[in-house]
């Protein structure tokens, strides 16, 4: 690394490194949480933030045709914990992505924060309704050009979701994408945040 000579992909199972297209540096890095002697700044992505990005670029490279994708710049920054772009009144929440897309005069700012989910409440959870704080946040800035969004990419599976918080509702699926609450488990999650985002 120090002699610039990472390649496109270092692996080595628990370390591993890679480019992403949208990403505004390069590389990124990935570490197995159970790899405690490895330090790195800025924080390593997890598995489901490395799967996030990989999905994300997966996408954009087969919809470059999509109508809303056309004629945009699309980029992707890793958030610093703790102290990069926080939104105090939800008790220091930090996401860990933000995307940033610009269509013409518009700018479409989307905070994205995959993470397990098992432990919060779907009615309650400040970070599972941040989709309505960050829409208070736009109507403040008073700019039809500025759109912002939020939400969160879940890495815990939807039944195991269901079975702890809500067993008999059948809807509680429909109710969490209301809240921009996202299961990556389901390959159209990422199709799902960019028509959300555009609807938006």
């Amino acid at each position: 690394m120090e002699k610039g000579e990472l390649g496109e992909v270092l692996d080595l199972g628990c370390f591993k490194s890679f480019y992403s297209q949208s990403h505004l540096y390069n590389p990124l890095l990935f570490k197995d949480g159970k790899q405690k002697n490895i330090k790195i700044t800025p924080i390593e992505l997890n598995d489901g933030e490395m799967k996030f990005v990989q999905d994300l670029e997966k996408y954009l490279a087969n919809n470059q045709s999509d109508d809303f994708l056309k004629n945009t710049e699309i980029f992707l920054l890793r958030n610093k914990s703790k102290s990069g772009v926080g939104f105090f009144e939800e008790g220091g929440f930090y996401p860990d992505f933000i995307l940033w897309i610009l269509k013409g005069d518009k700018q479409y700012i989307t905070f994205i924060d995959p993470k397990g989910i098992l432990l919060l409440n779907p009615k309650t959870d400040s970070k599972i309704n941040f989709y309505q704080t960050i829409k208070k946040k736009e109507k403040k800035l008073n700019d039809k050009n500025i759109i912002l969004n939020s939400f969160i990419i879940s890495n815990t599976e939807f039944s195991k979701y269901k079975n702890k918080w809500d067993k008999n509702n059948d809807n509680l699926k429909d109710e969490l994408e209301d809240k921009n609450v996202l299961f990556q488990e389901y390959q159209t999650y990422i199709e799902k945040m960019f028509c959300k985002i555009q609807d938006s």
